[in-house]
């Protein structure tokens, strides 16, 4: 019964050039029938009324056609993974990347002991919270002995309420310093506050925002993807304000378009006075992604 469900699923789906039809096909029979995605195998025989097969092909379908049309899988089933985590999204957040994991591997690896120090952590922009969740966890892992404020930040309200459900549910039993505020980026906080400031800011410029995947431009929020004309209007004020609430010694890591590596080499050699860059490291694709920077003044 499921098997012949999942196979018109898979078809239709290949019909309609969805990328990677058969996991996508079994991702959303699973997420209808609450089950795990390897029971559609080994329980193939799952016992349904008659009313009960007929929603469920009704509903599965629905979803199916929600998928050709472009609308992300993320988007439909609620929830995206990161860094192994199951993290709830909305179409108020960006879907978390898995080139956005390099930013906690940096800070977990290459800047350990920066973390180990750090007394206050600002995340900009957090989205669905998943790199402050996911940083606070692994600060769990490694035994760090003191646990910093972490404050995370996003200037969409309905961001914010989905950072906080995901901290509900993947902080469960723990007592985390770790605050949402909706705040337009770092206007509110007082001078040499933070140790460490994270953000992926939104990094596309304007001109290149039409030739985006449909899927990426009609459903995921413009708001966190358009960065200005240039694509740095927000890693400009990064600089600017990060200059000002970012203790001495304190670092800097961010995300970047694959293509700016040399323009934010130009955009730091105004700011050589204050920021001194660590390195810019690379995806696993090969692509510059990440920048890290220390406060010398």
């Amino acid at each position: 019964m499921l098997r012949s469900i999942l196979v018109d699923g898979i078809k239709r789906l290949r019909e309609g050039r969805v990328g990677e039809p058969q996991l996508e096909a079994e991702i959303l029979l699973s997420y209808i029938l609450k089950i795990d995605r390897f029971d559609l195998y080994s329980k193939p025989d799952l016992k349904l009324s008659s009313n009960e097969y007929a929603s469920l092909i009704k509903r599965y379908f629905q979803l199916i056609e929600r998928r050709v049309g472009g609308e992300p899988l993320a988007y439909i089933v609620g929830h995206k993974e990161f860094w192994s985590l199951d993290f709830l999204v909305s179409p108020y957040t960006l879907i978390p990347r898995p080139e956005t994991e390099l930013i906690i591997e940096i800070l977990t690896d290459d800047l350990f002991s920066n973390l180990k120090k750090a007394q206050v952590i600002g995340d900009i922009g957090t989205g669905t919270g998943c790199i402050a969740i996911t940083l606070y966890i692994e600060m769990l892992k490694k035994g760090i002995s003191h646990y910093p404020l972490i404050i995370a930040t996003d200037i969409l309200y309905q961001a914010l309420r989905v950072a906080s459900m995901n901290k509900r549910r993947l902080l469960m039993g723990e007592k985390p310093r770790l605050f949402f505020i909706n705040t337009d980026w770092l206007s509110p906080f007082k001078k040499d506050i933070f140790d460490i400031l994270i953000s992926n800011p939104p990094y596309i410029p304007q001109k290149d925002y039409e030739a985006l995947m449909p899927e990426v431009r009609l459903f995921e929020p413009e708001a966190a993807l358009i960065g200005g004309d240039d694509g740095l209007y927000f890693v400009k004020r990064l600089f600017l304000e990060g200059s000002q609430v970012l203790k001495k010694g304190g670092v800097l890591v961010f995300e970047i378009g694959y293509n700016q590596k040399w323009q934010i080499k130009e955009l730091l050699s105004f700011h050589k006075d204050i920021f001194e860059l660590i390195y810019i490291k690379n995806d696993l694709q090969g692509y510059p992604r990440v920048v890290c920077v220390s406060k010398i003044r």
